[in-house]
C-alpha cells in the first residue's frame, strides 16, 4: 500500500451549498440591477421628453433654415400674404394633411399642445402664420383639414373655388380629430391640450367642447360663424371669444342671446358662491367675451392681399391672440392636474 498515492475525497455538501449560494448571490444581483435600472428610468423620464422635445424643436428649425424657408418673413400681424412663409411644415397624419407648428427650442410649454380649427380657407398662409405665432408662444400646434382645403406651401397662384362636394364626411372629420388629439398625447407627450377655432372652424371645436367627458381642457374662438345659441350654455371648459362689433355672422340679438346663455351657465346664489371659494363646490365653468369695434369678420386670422393692415386692425389681431395665450396659460397650467367644473 505504500507505493498508492492516498487522496482525499471531495467533501460534495460543501461544493453543493457554495453552488446554492452563488446562484441566490447572482439572482439577488440582477434584481437589484432591474431595481435600479427601473428607478433610474422613472426618475431621467420627465427630463429624457424634455431633451427629446428640445431635440425635435431644433431639428426642425436646423431644417427650415437649411430649406431657406424664413427668408422673407415678415410679423403676422402686419405683412400681406404674399410675403409671409410659413415656419414649419406640412405633413401627413394617418393619410390626412396637417400643418404641425412646432415650438422654438428656447421657448417650450412642456407636455402643452393645441388643436387648431381653421375657417373653411382650410389650411392656408394664413392659418399656418398664426398657428406659428401659437407655436412661438410656446405650445405645439396641429392644424386639421376639415374642410378638405389645402394650398401647398410652394404655391402662390390663385384659390381654386372650392367645390363643396370635396369636403370630408362627418366620419372622415371625427377621425382627424381623434388622430390629431392621439399624436399630441401620445407622439408629443401632451397632457394639457386646448383648442383653437377661427370663424367656421368654430363649429367643430363647440361641438368638441361639449362632449362628456371633454378630450380638451380649455378652448379659444375668434368671431364664430354657424353655431346655435343654445349651445353656449352646455360648454364643458373655459371659453374665450373674441368678437367683432360689426360682424356679417352675428348680428347684436344674436350675440346678446349668446351672452344671456353663457352668462345663466354662472349665476349662482350668494351661499354658492361662498361654497365655491371655500372648496365645496366646482367652480362654475369660466369664460370670456371680448367685443372690437373697427373691425370685420375674421379679423383675428386674416392676412391683406396687399399694402398693411390698418392701425385698428393690427391692434385687434394682437390682442385677441394674446387673449388666446393668456387663456390657455391660466386654465391649463403647467404642473398642475386638470381642473374641474361645476357643468
Amino acid at each position: 500500500m505504500s507505493g498508492l498515492d492516498l487522496y482525499e475525497l471531495p467533501n460534495f455538501e460543501a461544493i453543493e451549498a457554495s453552488e446554492n449560494k452563488l446562484g441566490i448571490q447572482s439572482i439577488l444581483f440582477w434584481i437589484t440591477v432591474v431595481v435600479a435600472v427601473y428607478l433610474a428610468w422613472t426618475i431621467a423620464s420627465p427630463f429624457w421628453y424634455q431633451i427629446s422635445n428640445r431635440l425635435s424643436s431644433r431639428v426642425t428649425e436646423l431644417r427650415r433654415n437649411s430649406a431657406n424657408i424664413i427668408l422673407g418673413t415678415t410679423d403676422v400681424f402686419t405683412g400681406n400674404a404674399e410675403i409671409v412663409r410659413p415656419r414649419s411644415e406640412d405633413a401627413v397624419l394617418k393619410g390626412d394633411v396637417v400643418y404641425i407648428a412646432e415650438p422654438t427650442s428656447d421657448n417650450i410649454k412642456e407636455n402643452q399642445g393645441l388643436i387648431y380649427f381653421s375657417g373653411s380657407s382650410g389650411i392656408a398662409p394664413s392659418n399656418r402664420a398664426l398657428a406659428d405665432e401659437f407655436a412661438r408662444a410656446g405650445y405645439i400646434t396641429v392644424v386639421i383639414n376639415y374642410w378638405g382645403k389645402h394650398q401647398k406651401i410652394e404655391d402662390s397662384g390663385p384659390w381654386e373655388i372650392r367645390d363643396p362636394n370635396s369636403e370630408p364626411s362627418e366620419r372622415k372629420r371625427t377621425s382627424m380629430i381623434k388622430n390629431a388629439l392621439d399624436y399630441l398625447r401620445n407622439n408629443r407627450n401632451c397632457t394639457h391640450i386646448g383648442g383653437v377655432g377661427y370663424s367656421g372652424g368654430a363649429l367643430p371645436l363647440m361641438n368638441l367642447i361639449q362632449e362628456r367627458p371633454c378630450r380638451i381642457e380649455a378652448a379659444f374662438m375668434a368671431h364664430p360663424g354657424r353655431l346655435k345659441t343654445s349651445a353656449y350654455g352646455t360648454i364643458q371648459i373655459p371659453l374665450s371669444l373674441a368678437q367683432a362689433w360689426d360682424d356679417r355672422s352675428v348680428d347684436v340679438r344674436t350675440r346678446h342671446e349668446q351672452e344671456k346663455e353663457l352668462i345663466d351657465m354662472v349665476i349662482s346664489t350668494s351661499a354658492e358662491k361662498d361654497a365655491i371659494k371655500s372648496g365645496k363646490l366646482p367652480p362654475r365653468v369660466p369664460w370670456q367675451m371680448n367685443l372690437f369695434s373697427g373691425v370685420e369678420y375674421a379679423f383675428a386670422v386674416r392676412l391683406p392681399s396687399k399694402g398693411r393692415m390698418s392701425r385698428d386692425e393690427i391692434y385687434v389681431k394682437r390682442a385677441a391672440f394674446s387673449q388666446a395665450v393668456m387663456w390657455f396659460e391660466t386654465y391649463m397650467p403647467f404642473g398642475e392636474k386638470k381642473l374641474k367644473y361645476d357643468v
